[in-house]
């Protein structure tokens, strides 16, 4: 079914919505694309939801260390972050504790926590809905800029009822 936005009501398909790819700092090959599906800035929401989808790889990547975990987390500060996973998660870490977490798996992360993950078998990809309470800023990052510009884009050719 595609999008349909009534006075009460949305129904969003997601597989409509414009993607952006993010490269890959080490080689310069795109590794995921995300898609900003409901925000502040393109559907007027008050939630934050972030689909980004893992570009599955050749070989199997090596799982990172504890420490090189540590080296690539981050917080949100004002937000909680509301992750759920399609695939597998190894050495995922929040506040520094190591979890495996099974396909399917939703975990929430409170404002200020640390948090990092990877997957059990990065030849399969991935796919991670990530919902935002409140919205994070995502006008001030280049990357998102452009698409919410793309998704307004699209939105404007959703039919209304």
């Amino acid at each position: 079914m595609p999008s349909v936005i009534g006075k009460d009501f949305a129904i969003y398909d997601l597989n409509e919505f414009p993607t952006t790819v993010f490269h890959s700092k080490k080689d310069g090959k795109p590794f995921r694309n995300r898609k900003i599906a409901i925000s502040p800035y393109t559907t007027g929401e008050p939630v934050y939801l972030l689909i980004t989808d893992k570009f599955p790889t050749e070989e199997k990547e090596p799982i990172p260390s504890k420490e090189q975990f540590l080296k690539t987390g981050h917080t949100h500060e004002f937000a909680e972050e509301i992750m759920i996973r399609k695939h597998a998660g190894l050495g995922f870490t929040m506040d520094g504790i190591m979890f495996d977490l099974p396909a399917g798996s939703a975990f929430a992360a409170k404002p200020g926590c640390f948090h990092a993950n990877t997957d059990n078998d990065s030849t399969l990809g991935n796919t991670t809905l990530c919902i935002f309470v409140p919205p994070i800023a995502a006008d001030e990052d280049a990357n998102y800029v452009e698409l919410i510009k793309q998704t307004n884009d699209y939105l404007a050719t959703v039919k209304r009822v």
